[in-house]
């Protein structure tokens, strides 16, 4: 009766600790948790009112396998996303956001690289 107690424990309780641990690796920001990701970005922080920002993603791929790198963005002031065609030197994709041309209080953006192959 004592081992029937027991591995009824464990077979409640070990469930339930790799369901924990699973959660916390599903919201864990270490961008090992990605093995396949090719885009590198981290958000500036903090953001201050009336100074410019850039928003730098970067990639492994290799230049010359880009077909197009393009940001959307847009302000809590705007009501469509505005669409930017980046450069890349190395690697190093930038666009330097300047809150004087696009007013706003909150930010929200997207980048999208376009290549030859799935890459």
């Amino acid at each position: 009766v004592a081992n029937y107690s027991t591995l009824l424990k464990l077979l409640f309780f070990i469930p339930f600790i790799l369901l924990s641990q699973i959660e916390k690796q599903v919201q864990d920001d270490n961008p090992g948790l990605f093995k396949n990701q090719r885009l590198y970005h981290a958000p500036p922080k903090p953001l201050f009112k009336e100074r410019t920002h850039n928003l730098d993603f970067i990639t492994d791929i290799p230049d010359d396998s880009v077909l197009s790198a393009t940001l959307f963005f847009k302000t809590n002031f705007m009501a469509y996303y505005q669409e930017f065609s980046l450069e890349g030197i190395q690697g190093l994709y930038r666009f330097t956001y300047d809150p004087k041309t696009y007013p706003g209080t909150h930010l929200q953006y997207y980048f999208v690289i376009k290549t030859e192959k799935e890459l």
